[in-house]
């Protein structure tokens, strides 16, 4: 009964370590595998634009081919592009490390089984594209909608610019048309570019090519400055002014003095202003700001003067009768010579006397 007993625990045992070496002897661990990664975990695939400002790693998974346990830690050796590296796994699983992509082809490569990747990298720069162009001052201040414009006065077209996409900036040559004509300008920044243009009479037209966005602008080559006469009056031939109230002798020489202001831009345009007095049309011509002073002729009673164009008008009262008056202010007895006759003095009959009227 006891070698019974015996038998039954020897094989029990034997039945233990049998069960215990084939559960080991069914864990393997399995080649690792390796592939570039993004920073979302996705797989970098050949021809993929490479964002510096993106993160990238070497992704290393390692597996078994059993349920066994990891009882040991496990080396795993590889270089990336030529530089050694090493990690060390206590389980199964995956680790991400870090790699910075040179441009060309990058390798990865485990030492032990000899198993590589490679990646081809090219560099995603950003793009500078032009979004805007318009008509400008040469300074770059705006141009008013409405105005009259100046073909005397310096322009330019303005070019807007902005990133499109990631990384570095690349060189970028603009262009567009001015009138037809095409012309082109290079950007190594996303910025605004003030350009110099001439510009024709009539409707000038500027487009970026790319995106087609344009601009116009009408220019007119007599939209020049005007001659405005704003103020006609009365005044003396000299230029002096005549006292409100003044008695007017027609003896003297007078004239109308006519006002000009500078209305618009550029150059002044030579112009005729009319004006009338007492109804009869007269005209002077202006080559430029400065005022005038032309001879009239008064007549008895109110004088008008008009400037047609602007309406303003002035008036003068002229009375003939209002000449200077004589006024007798001393009498006296004189001897008929006009000599004084002394005081208290005897008088003879027989001499001459007269009387004497002062004025």
């Amino acid at each position: 009964m006891k070698i019974k007993s015996y038998n039954i625990l020897v094989l029990i045992a034997i039945l233990i370590v049998f069960l215990g070496c084939s559960k080991d002897d069914d864990f393997k661990l399995l080649d690792p595998e390796i592939v570039f990664v993004n920073s979302d975990g996705n797989s970098v695939l050949e021809g993929w634009c490479i964002d510096l400002n993106e993160n990238y790693a070497l992704q290393i998974t390692l597996k078994s081919n059993g349920n066994g346990k990891f009882k040991t830690k496990k080396k795993i050796d590889y270089t990336i592009n030529g530089v050694p590296y090493s990690v060390t796994f206590t389980e199964l699983g995956t680790k991400t490390i870090p790699v910075n992509f040179i441009e060309g082809t990058n390798v990865a490569q485990l030492i032990d089984t000899g198993e590589s990747i490679s990646l081809d990298v090219v560099f995603c720069n950003a793009t500078i594209v032009s979004n805007k162009i318009s008509f400008v001052f040469a300074d770059g201040s705006d141009i008013p909608t409405e105005g009259c414009l100046d073909l005397n006065s310096n322009y330019a077209v303005k070019i807007e610019t902005e990133k499109q996409g990631t990384g570095d900036l690349e060189t970028t040559e603009i262009e567009y048309t001015l009138n037809g004509v095409v012309y082109s300008t290079t950007f190594t920044e996303v910025t605004n570019k003030i350009l110099p243009v001439t510009l024709s009479e009539g409707n000038n037209v500027v487009q970026l090519i790319d995106s087609g966005n344009a601009a116009s602008l009408d220019v007119v080559i007599s939209c020049n400055a005007t001659i405005i006469a704003n103020k006609i009056s009365f005044v003396f031939a000299d230029g002096s002014e005549i006292s409100a109230g003044e008695c007017l002798d027609l003896n003297y020489n007078y004239a109308v003095k006519i006002e000009t202001v500078k209305q618009g831009t550029g150059d002044l345009e030579t112009t005729e202003i009319e004006y009338t007095i007492n109804g009869v049309v007269y005209s002077t011509t202006f080559t430029e700001i400065t005022t005038k002073i032309l001879p009239v002729t008064l007549s008895d009673g109110e004088n008008v003067a008009q400037l047609i164009a602007s309406g303003n008008t002035a008036s003068l009262d002229v009375v003939l009768s209002c000449n200077a008056t004589i006024i007798a202010n001393n009498i006296s007895f004189v001897f008929a010579d006009g000599s004084e006759i002394p005081s208290g003095e005897c008088l003879d009959l027989n001499s001459n006397y007269a009387v004497k009227i002062e004025t």
